[in-house]
């Protein structure tokens, strides 16, 4: 898949139903590839922005990060999770506790954007989210 039909593939996914995505990447945060260029964009630049600070703060970065502003007049979020470090069912708890903080969450949809030599965990792929993946 080239870099344009990748990036038309995760915008074209996103929309009013789409209360957030989970993007699991295999490098840090500060990697810039077509995804994050692609996700970067639909939070308005906030991804450049928090790079930025974090270099200047000394910000560690091998956590997980969370991106949030707004998609169809409703809060988004987009929750990034290196694919080195275990995603652990407190982590899905969390984002599902912001979701929900955010938006009524029932019968949303969750978009999970993942390198193709990653399986998405069970926890995502059985909750009661309508599910819809895109592999890179």
């Amino acid at each position: 898949m080239t870099s344009r039909e990748l990036e038309d593939k995760i915008l074209s996914s996103i929309d009013d139903n789409c209360l957030g995505v989970i993007w699991f990447t295999e490098e840090p945060i500060t990697t810039v590839t077509p995804v994050h260029q692609t996700f970067n964009y639909l939070v308005d630049g906030r991804i450049s922005i928090f790079l930025e600070h974090s270099k200047v703060s000394e910000i560690k970065l091998d956590v997980n990060n969370y991106f949030i502003t707004s998609n169809f007049k409703k809060p988004f979020i987009i929750f990034n999770a290196n694919t080195k470090n275990t995603f652990s069912k407190n982590d899905f708890e969390d984002f599902k506790m912001i979701l929900e903080k955010l938006d009524n969450a029932e019968n949303k949809k969750l978009f999970v954007v993942y390198p193709e030599s990653y399986k998405i965990p069970d926890i995502i792929s059985k909750s009661k989210f309508e599910i819809e993946s895109l592999s890179y």
